[in-house]
């Protein structure tokens, strides 16, 4: 009887080693198929858009609002390149709010200027949640003003009418702010920032109002703004 309780032991024991063996070999395989379908990579890369809207402290045009489109690629979530191209209404302001009393006139004005800068910037990426992390950003570009002049309708108070043409040049612009990111999904990212852009631009404005000509020739113009921002990024 102890003979016959011993080779069924040493049969079960047989029998059970290929098992764990088989088991062994499928745990290490699902652990490398995993790996190879979630590899670990340093350099991301994201393209997305959205919109912004702010204000501007020039003393001619108003608030903004426009679109955006941008590029980044990430090392690591610590530092990105980024790059974004902006679509911008600048709406002339109400001269009644002052924006030509240096000329004299108090009058109402309608005229729109279209802004096309495009800024490469550096973001240092801060610690943060594994959806959650903040930035700062800072860089230099350049912006193209469309048309390079335009017109504006002005009428006075005293029923005066005339019209003045104002030149805008195009040129270089810098931008500080910050932000921060929400992971939505492995390939979404919903994006916020504030920005500070500063730049002067040479403008020219002359015309006549009432029989009366104006003309102010090569004067430095504050065109810096503040925008709001929000992105939708897409991760290959």
């Amino acid at each position: 009887m102890f003979k016959k309780n011993l080779v069924v032991t040493a049969l079960l024991l047989g029998w059970c080693q290929p098992l764990q063996a088989e088991e062994a070999i499928f745990q290490t395989s699902e652990v490398v198929s995993m790996q190879a379908t979630n590899p670990t990579q340093d350099w991301s890369f994201f393209i997305g858009g959205g919109g912004n809207v702010g204000l501007s402290n020039n003393t001619v045009l108003d608030a903004i609002a426009g679109g955006t489109v941008k590029t980044r690629l990430t090392y690591r979530h610590f530092i990105s390149l980024e790059t974004s191209l902006d679509f911008n209404r600048f709406p002339v302001k109400d001269v009644d709010e002052g924006s030509y009393r240096s000329l004299g006139l108090r009058a109402e004005a309608d005229g729109d200027l279209f802004s096309v800068p495009l800024v490469p910037m550096i973001l240092i990426h801060a610690p943060g949640w594994d959806n959650l992390t903040f930035y700062a950003l800072g860089g230099v570009g350049y912006q193209w003003n469309d048309p390079d002049k335009f017109e504006v309708d002005v009428r006075t108070t005293a029923g005066n009418s005339g019209t003045f043409d104002v030149d805008v040049e195009d040129g270089s612009i810098g931008v500080a702010g910050g932000g921060f990111d929400v992971v939505l999904t492995n390939h979404l990212l919903l994006n916020f920032d504030v920005r500070y852009q500063f730049a002067e631009f040479e403008t020219e404005v002359q015309g006549s109002v009432g029989g009366v000509s104006f003309q102010v020739k090569e004067k430095e113009e504050n065109f810096d703004s503040v925008h709001l921002r929000v992105s939708l990024l897409y991760r290959f």
